[in-house]
């Protein structure tokens, strides 16, 4: 090390230029990196959705759900396979372990689910996949929205033509990746078959079906070579008009007398029938959401769509507004704007710490290598991809007070060497090698305790990983620039003088000394007295309480609404329609957009939408920006509101940080069988919702659905010449409609759909009178004489958990109640309660992530204790001086718990990632000590002298390198909001307290050890 040391300080020039460079790179990073709002992660759910138009729910989960279960079931590492089978349609989450080949396993089940097709059903719809990423939330999502008091109906065909011309516009700008529609409809030609007409002509519903497909065959008549020129052959034209469907010939009377379309039918273009809407403000809306090319700036699109609205907006005809729903763009401005002030303020304060504690000369020194430090930190995660988000930024402010500490104990030690006469540039050399081995250790350790983090797993780990790369990355660069920059510049510019710090060390150090002093004198007590601190904090933990992750204190929430399982789109707008009235009469909110049938488009990394479901709904809100109310205020109110809303859930929710978590407590019932459950999740539910602590209660199963049921007489039908599969078909068509074939309309072309016309809803009588044609007979059948139609109940859904039939009871906290004090209120009240044979039993939820998390930091932090304990052995070449620097672990808990008091913060992981943090934090001090002990133990002095000795030399460094490290964290303490804070007050807290018990506490320690150690040797 004096070789390259010495080669430094000889040639200042070339250290110059390669620091230069580097902070050069640095520079162009910090330029050229994306930005984002949170890490960049591949999410490990998929969601599969497939459609069986017109099937119960027990027959969606036999034929359908079951099927691709057991295909699905075949690919590794799954976590959670969880479905649910609804009239119509099946939907399966898949969720796998943390840390596997999230996109190669996708791709293994779209090959399963694939391969699993042709077990299905042939009219079940192509199984789609949504395989979520955590990146894949809208830059904006915008609305075209129709003028007040539109009938939607009326203008959904106008609002489509309008929304694909913005889509389009849209999506001809750069850094555009795609741009989704949502909430907009085609129009079709829909042949609406009035079914008494059609039983007075007996005429069968599948002969309008056959008549309009064989009169638009769509089939190309090949071509003819004559006289050496090819000739195209046209057998039949192609519906080019509504009124071209309407005299299809569909039959001829027994008089001779075509009966045609139009008698039997209503033919009209018309929009097709909904599955999902939009609205904004209530008005009938286009949600368009662009998403941003991977390789792209957020805030640069952001910012160019932002500038486009009015020329998108100006050809809109009158009435018609272009309206920005939400902008994440805006919000990672606001956020990385946020962090970057909190570094400059970190940075200014860290500086203005050090030019008091070493003048204006020693300023220098640290003022260079920090900013320098960061720089190359920045180049290195340009170098690995990485990009500026909300967690690589926090980890950049966090990290400040620690890299200015190597040069703060280089330069205090090149003083120190200046102050015993040596030449500024021998003070530099000599300075920096006595020390260079313990700010080794000292970087090392908090390297290596740190880097366990980076191998969390699970889906906080993957949250929170950049922290750890950017810590060691910077920490890194400071050691670079602390061994070869500082003592350059210490010897060039600083000198010894007269500074505060001095003065205050002058006045504090015989203070300082008779506290040693009393404390060597008695050391069982002094070592008593921590411990019984100790376990004082580490008890009154238990009254903090605990929060996993706390709320993302955004101006927005949003608000879940279920209809029951059989309610179509209207009665889901109808109960949304409820909802928005509320919110018209709130002043603070700005406005709102809402989803029906299915979820808003993503405007949130950790909130996935209902991908589609008539019976669900989602509204988007936004407060004012002068809003007197806070969105967890409004919230609570709407919940107050709405929770005992009749027959419909409405959910208003705040939006979290960090990853899913879903209710804060949920309680399984498992079975193979159905009537046990549903029993016991009746009585579960009837036990917990009437608890102080219970907002709301629901679960996943609901009530019965009713349902019209065709019972066939297979005596009579099998006379008839008719099977159960002849008539199945002919309801399912008059019931569910289909597409017949197609009309070409100028450059458009639209489905021609053909489905039954009921007179009233619910009256489903003229199913009775609906015709069959017998494949035996040669005659048409009404199916009154082979069936009856009778109204019944079916089961709404039908839930699956691991492949096994679950009702899962979701339970929601009030306000001020923790989801640990919830949990213990729901286990408390199920006491007693009998579980049906059969049946299991489980709890999970917010307790069940956070128990996840927490139990993987406990491995990572034993991992990083024993690897700060090896480095350690190696420096100090002995197993007990490494316990006397180790005790400063236990001794930041207890300033860490503190903070949490002061901050009035529960006990939450990144506060527990704190203390983990201080791991590698807490220890440096207690190295350079010991370090300077040893020094002192080489030169001959007595063990007392020794660690009186280290501990005054020790001091002022200690203190400084305390102090800057306090005030490097401190704008992330204060101003971090609710996700950083609490880290923050534990750091700082946990430092300082550490950092004072450690001056005292390691020499006595020390001591101590040192003694059984020569009393050992003595007796051997």
């Amino acid at each position: 090390m004096r070789t390259i040391l010495t080669a430094a300080m000889n040639n200042p020039s070339v250290v110059f230029v390669f620091f230069a460079a580097l902070a050069i790179f640095g520079v162009a990073s910090f330029i050229t990196m994306p930005r984002l709002e949170d890490p960049e992660i591949n999410p490990p759910f998929a969601t599969v959705v497939t459609a069986l138009p017109g099937a119960s729910a027990e027959m969606v989960e036999r034929l359908v759900t079951e099927p691709l279960e057991e295909a699905i079931s075949e690919l590794e590492d799954i976590k959670d396979l969880v479905s649910v089978s609804k009239t119509g349609y099946s939907k399966i989450d898949i969720e796998l372990h943390a840390g596997v080949d999230v996109l190669e396993h996708w791709r293994t089940m779209r090959r399963l689910i694939r391969d699993a097709q042709d077990q299905l059903p042939d009219d079940a719809i192509q199984s789609k996949i949504f395989a979520e990423n955590i990146l894949d939330v809208g830059v904006m999502t915008l609305a075209v929205v129709a003028p007040t008091g539109s009938d939607p109906d009326g203008v959904i065909t106008v609002l489509d033509g309008l929304a694909h011309a913005t889509e389009q516009a849209i999506g001809k700008m750069p850094g555009v990746g795609r741009v989704e529609l949502q909430g907009n409809l085609k129009e079709e030609v829909a042949v609406e078959v009035d079914l008494k007409k059609l039983a007075l002509r007996r005429v069968p519903f599948t002969r309008v079906l056959g008549a309009l497909r064989a009169a638009n065959p769509r089939l190309p008549g090949g071509d003819v070579a004559v006289a050496g020129t090819n000739y195209a052959v046209r057998t039949a034209r192609t519906f080019e008009s509504v009124d071209q469907v309407a005299q299809v010939t569909v039959d001829v009377a027994g008089t001779g007398t075509p009966v045609r379309v139009s008698d039997v039918a209503t033919v009209k273009r018309a929009p097709a029938q909904a599955r999902d809407r939009a609205r904004y403000l209530q008005r009938p809306a286009v949600l368009i959401t662009p998403y941003m090319q991977s390789d792209w700036s957020i805030t640069r699109l952001g910012a160019d769509l932002r500038e486009a609205v009015p020329s998108l907006a100006a050809p809109l005809p009158e009435g018609f507004e272009l309206k920005i729903v939400s902008d994440q763009s805006q919000r990672v401005n606001k956020r990385i704007g946020h962090f970057m002030l909190n570094l400059f303020e970190g940075l200014v304060l860290v500086i203005g710490v050090t030019a008091l504690a070493l003048g204006l000369g020693g300023m220098v020194p640290v003022a260079i290598s920090l900013p320098l430090a960061m720089l190359m930190g920045l180049g290195g995660m340009n170098a690995l991809g990485l990009a500026l988000h909300q967690v690589s930024i926090s980890s950049l402010v966090i990290v400040i007070g620690m890299l200015v500490d190597n040069s703060i104990v280089i330069t205090e030690n090149v003083e120190r060497h200046m102050r015993l006469g040596a030449s500024p540039k021998q003070a530099a050399i000599d300075g920096a090698l006595e020390v260079w081995g313990s700010v080794l250790t000292s970087t090392l350790t908090t390297v290596v305790a740190f880097t366990p983090l980076a191998f969390m797993s699970d889906n906080t780990g993957d949250f929170i990983r950049t922290l750890p790369i950017v810590v060691c990355l910077t920490l890194g660069s400071s050691y670079l620039a602390a061994m070869l920059l500082t003592p350059i510049v210490a010897a060039r510019l600083y000198r010894p003088r007269e500074t505060i710090i001095t003065r205050l060390e002058r006045r504090v150090l015989p203070h300082f000394d008779r506290l040693l002093d009393r404390a060597l004198a008695r050391p069982l007590i002094t070592l008593a007295l921590s411990g019984l601190l100790l376990a004082g904090a580490l008890s009154s933990m238990n009254l903090l309480g605990v929060r996993f992750f706390p709320k993302a204190e955004l101006s927005q929430f949003h608000v879940l609404v279920t209809a029951p399982a059989e309610a179509n789109i209207a009665v889901t707008e109808e109960t949304v329609r409820m909802v928005e009235q509320v919110l018209d009469e709130i002043p603070d909110v700005s406005h709102y957009a809402s989803a029906l049938g299915r979820g808003m488009p993503r405007f949130y990394y950790n909130v996935f939408p209902v991908r589609s479901d008539e019976a669900h709904g989602q509204i988007l809100v936004t407060l004012k920006d002068d809003a007197q109310l806070t969105a967890a205020e409004v919230v609570e109110m709407l919940n107050r509101r709405f929770s005992n809303a009749p027959g419909v859930r409405i959910e208003p929710l705040e939006i979290e940080q960090g990853p899913p978590v879903g209710a804060p407590v949920v309680v399984r019932l498992q079975s193979k069988e159905l009537a046990p459950i549903r029993r016991a999740a009746q009585e579960v539910i009837a036990r917990i919702e009437g608890l102080p602590e219970v907002e709301r209660v629901y679960d996943d199963f609901g009530l019965d659905v009713p349902r019209i049921a065709v019972e066939v007489d297979r005596a009579q039908a099998s006379r008839a010449g008719l099977n159960e599969a002849d008539i199945a078909t002919a309801v399912r068509l008059a019931v569910a409609g289909i597409e017949a074939t197609t009309l070409r309309d100028a450059d458009e072309e639209l489905s021609v759909v053909v489905r039954g016309r009921f007179e009233q809803e619910k009256d489903f009588s003229g199913l009775e009178n609906l015709f069959v044609d017998s494949s035996v007979t040669q005659e048409a059948v009404p199916i009154r004489q082979v069936a009856t139609v009778v109204p019944d109940f079916t089961l709404g859904a039908i839930p699956h958990r691991d492949q096994e039939r679950t009702i899962t009871v979701r339970v929601w906290n009030r306000s001020k109640i923790s989801a640990d004090e919830l949990e213990v209120a729901v286990q408390r009240a199920l006491e007693g309660f009998g579980v049906p044979q059969g049946v299991e039993l489980s709890f999970g939820g917010e307790t069940e992530h956070r128990s996840r998390s927490f139990e993987s930091l406990g491995r990572l932090a034993i991992i990083a204790i024993f690897a700060v304990l090896v480095i350690l052995v190696f420096q100090f070449r002995s197993l007990i001086k490494p316990f006397a620097i180790l005790v400063a672990l236990p001794l930041s808990a207890i300033g860490g718990i503190l903070g949490l008091w002061v901050l009035g913060a529960p006990l939450g992981f990144m506060a527990i990632l704190g203390l983990v943090a201080l791991i590698g934090v807490v220890v440096n001090d207690s190295i350079v000590l010991v370090e300077f002990v040893e020094i002192c133990r080489r030169q001959e002095m007595p063990v007392d002298k020794a660690v009186r000795q280290g501990a005054r030399i020790r001091l002022r460094p200690i203190a400084m390198t305390t102090v800057t490290t306090v005030f490097g964290i401190l704008p992330l303490a204060l101003f971090g909001g609710s996700l950083w804070r609490p880290m923050g007050a534990v750091i700082i807290f946990g430092l300082i307290t550490s950092s004072l018990l450690t001056l005292i506490i390691v020499p006595v320690l020390y001591r101590q050890l040192d003694r059984l150690a020569s009393l050992f040797k003595r007796s051997s």
